[in-house]
């Protein structure tokens, strides 16, 4: 609340909600807080963002009944209702990159079932309508691993992990290649130290999908093309693999929340699609691995993920 322990004594409470900037007065406040809860919300003159205040009242009573003061309990629920709005906006996202990918399906799909209905087009086209349907399902397949990976999350099970000696050059190159063939606004730059290792122990399609995730946000965030790099070596006992790019960039606050579950940074010059799951879900998987991960980002100056991965004996 801004006021410290010290100067509480004695503090008049009318004047420390009105220092809080808030609309209502305290009398409101009491009366509404003792008839259950009430909530507030703050705007700090020294604070960018204010807070949201829930508040509860309790009446204290000598033996004759006489009401002697008042006890308010005040919870920040500021927390609370910011994930709250973030689920909703993810619901919301979630059912539009369903019916993205639905749709194309069933377009496709009744196309190829009443081709009589349609001519001649079908027929010479019916392979790409079928791998156009197999590319879309493709999409919903990660759409729905997302779902379940968080699922597995919230819930406090470990995402599942298949080990094993795999060669993390050829894994990089290979989720490197794929862009390659069809980003052709960006240029990939690949680095493989002479310390990149032959194999490590990883569960491989993780972190192609880890890796997939970082290229693909490189990708959407640079709108205008440029160079991403992809980097590997060894420091110490621990691989570093990092994805650079030369894009929007991003704010200290909102790197300080890209690894929020639902949140989607906002950009308002840029359309980006995703549920807001796949930051959280590679840091899960990063850690399953006993690494770690981190961004560095400025507006304007593009975003640098860089991720770790043990480098064993």
């Amino acid at each position: 609340l801004g006021v410290t322990l010290a100067e509480t004594l004695l503090y008049p409470v009318r004047k420390l909600f009105a220092d809080l900037s808030t609309d209502a007065d305290f009398d409101q406040i009491l009366d509404e807080a003792q008839r259950g809860s009430w909530e507030v919300e703050t705007s700090p003159h020294d604070e960018e963002r204010g807070h949201i205040l829930q508040a509860r009242a309790s009446a204290m009573r000598n033996k004759n009944g006489d009401q002697t003061g008042t006890v308010i309990i005040l919870q920040d629920v500021t927390r609370e209702r910011e994930l709250n709005r973030m689920k909703d906006n993810f619901i919301s996202t979630a059912a539009h990159e369903l019916r993205t990918p639905l749709a194309s399906i069933m377009g496709y799909s009744e196309l190829l079932l009443h081709p009589e209905n349609y001519g001649d087009t079908v027929v010479l086209n019916q392979a790409d309508f079928v791998r156009e349907i197999h590319e879309k399902s493709i999409v919903l397949t990660r759409i729905v691993d997302e779902l379940l990976d968080i699922s597995r999350i919230e819930s406090g099970h470990p995402i599942p992990l298949q080990k094993g000696e795999h060669p993390l050059g050829t894994i990089l190159e290979k989720v490197i290649g794929q862009y390659r063939k069809f980003s052709g606004k960006h240029v990939f730059d690949l680095y493989l130290d002479k310390s990149a290792p032959t194999t490590v122990e990883i569960d491989p399609d993780r972190i192609v999908q880890v890796l997939e995730n970082l290229v693909s946000n490189a990708v959407k965030y640079s709108p205008a093309g440029g160079i991403i790099r992809v980097a590997c070596a060894r420091k110490g006992d621990e691989y570093i693999i990092s994805v650079a790019d030369e894009g929007i960039g991003m704010s200290e606050e909102q790197v300080n929340r890209i690894f929020d579950k639902f949140y989607r940074a906002d950009h308002s010059n840029t359309a980006v699609g995703g549920l807001g799951l796949g930051m959280s879900i590679a840091r899960q998987i990063v850690e399953s691995h006993q690494g770690r991960i981190w961004v560095q980002s400025r507006p304007k100056q593009g975003t640098k993920v860089t991720f770790s991965l043990p480098a064993g004996s």
